[in-house]
């Protein structure tokens, strides 16, 4: 299984990067690990060299997989992704993520042993931390079947919480090529554009522990959570 992680780091005086340490270790190590520990050993990152330097930190062999790199300059989240194809030819599938995500062991095995066939997927939590901003949250909607039908972060009738974690088929690529051909420059929408065409299912993700970093509130969140093990 190869995987591919977006940094989009912008920079700022609250913002995070993947170099921000928790609890010690830096987020984009904990990733990494996360995902060799399931089995994953081909990663590919894909930045902005302008906005996040990552090689310079990142080392193959301490990780035990391989890790390539892809750069564009000035390069948006919908044009990194699209950078990276070229890097995932051999892969019918690929977990997705962003480097400001964390998950437990336990969440990414649950993932990917849950999985339908030919089809891309995104992981889904039903619940938040007490601490952790509902709004800033992305909910995704299901039907019955567990089709996703919209995406959104204002949507009011949501029944997960999308966890940053997807397994992409390679018609992503064609979605998000569509959606930049529509002047968008968000990776989401291409995300939405599988969901209107019945070609992106959820998998419920009932244990574990994962968070998004964005701000250091939530950073202070993460860290929280992580010291008392509200998520085991």
């Amino acid at each position: 299984m190869q995987a591919l992680i977006l940094s989009e780091y912008k920079g700022g005086e609250n913002s995070i990067g993947p170099s921000t340490k928790l609890l010690g270790v830096k987020l984009l190590d904990r990733l990494v690990l996360s995902l060799k520990g399931n089995g994953v050993r081909d990663i590919v990152i894909t930045s902005d060299p302008q906005k996040e330097i990552i090689r310079a930190y990142m080392d193959d062999e301490k990780y035990g997989c391989q890790i390539k790199y892809t750069y564009l300059k000035g390069g948006n989240g919908l044009s990194l992704v699209l950078k990276a194809r070229e890097q995932l030819e051999g892969a019918e599938r690929f977990l997705f993520t962003t480097a400001n995500c964390g998950f437990y062991y336990r969440t990414v095995k649950t993932f990917l042993t849950s999985q339908p066939e030919a089809i891309s997927t995104l992981g889904g939590y039903p619940r938040l931390s007490a601490r952790s901003n509902l709004e800033r949250a992305i909910k995704v909607k299901t039907d019955p079947e567990g089709y996703v039908l919209q995406i959104d972060r204002n949507m009011a009738d949501y029944n997960l919480i999308e966890i940053g974690l997807f397994c992409f088929t390679h018609e992503i690529f064609d979605a998000l090529t569509e959606a930049a051909s529509n002047g968008s420059i968000n990776w989401m929408d291409g995300v939405n554009i599988l969901a209107r065409k019945r070609r992106l299912k959820a998998v419920p993700i009932k244990e574990g522990y994962w968070h998004k970093i964005e701000r250091k509130k939530d950073l202070e969140s993460a860290q929280e959570d992580l010291v008392t093990s509200q998520f085991p």
